[in-house]
């Protein structure tokens, strides 16, 4: 998997994100997606996420219509495939609003995501990777800084995948360590692999939902052998 996809940030919004978490139950809530061919650079297109009403964690395209229940949505179709070659990769990137006003997410040690690739198409199915990354001012340089949750793993088909991100002990290894800072925007990675053999004509949808901030005293401490999923997951 090439590393330099999970340095890549684009499209991210400039509103302002109310509330603890994103259950996107009433929208996609301000987050915003890209789609870009990472080895050419060149942006395919980008906007506001949308929304699905039949997928909402643990639903996969059986959530009831107008439970007011869902999740942010973007698609991936073959006129995105367009220049593309094997070898390459798509980046679908989803981008929260700017967090920097919200005390929850200010004082999280720890990310959770579900991610869904939200189809199956057999044998011709791409191969898709997911990663976290996180934006932040580092109020003791002066500067915006990016970590990654490390390099994109291969996430399933068709089947919610919990990522999570230990952002506290990534603050506390980087160089120079960051102390003081605002965490800005969270930006979800699916990294999607050009094949010829893997080519899906139809558009292809790819949704989030529950993208939670957690202090680590609430999930019984940082991310280890224990970790077990709360009831900060739920719906």
């Amino acid at each position: 998997m090439n590393s330099k996809l999970i340095i890549l940030v684009l499209g991210v919004s400039s509103s302002v994100a109310f509330g603890v978490d994103s259950r996107f139950n009433l929208g996609s809530a301000g987050w915003t997606y890209s789609l870009v061919n990472s080895t050419t650079g060149v942006e395919l297109r980008s906007g506001t996420a949308g929304w699905s009403d039949i997928n909402n964690y643990p639903n996969v395209l059986t959530d009831p219509v107008g439970d007011g229940r869902g999740a942010a949505q973007a698609m991936v179709g073959a006129s995105d495939y367009s220049g593309a070659a094997p070898g390459d990769y798509l980046l679908l990137q989803f981008a929260s609003p700017d967090l920097t006003a919200s005390a929850d997410w200010q004082s999280a040690d720890i990310l959770s995501a579900r991610l869904l690739p939200s189809f199956t198409a057999g044998a011709f199915t791409p191969d898709v990777y997911a990663s976290m990354i996180v934006v932040v001012n580092d109020l003791d340089t002066g500067t915006e800084r990016i970590l990654a949750s490390g390099s994109p793993t291969l996430i399933a088909d068709a089947t919610w995948t919990c990522k999570t991100f230990d952002i506290a002990s990534a603050f506390a290894a980087a160089s120079p360590a960051i102390v003081d800072y605002e965490l800005k925007y969270v930006i979800i990675n699916f990294c999607i692999a050009v094949a010829a053999d893997r080519f899906v004509a139809d558009p292809l949808p790819f949704d989030i939902d529950n993208v939670f901030p957690h202090a680590a005293w609430s999930l019984g401490g940082p991310l280890g052998p224990g970790f077990s999923l709360g009831p900060e997951f739920r719906p």
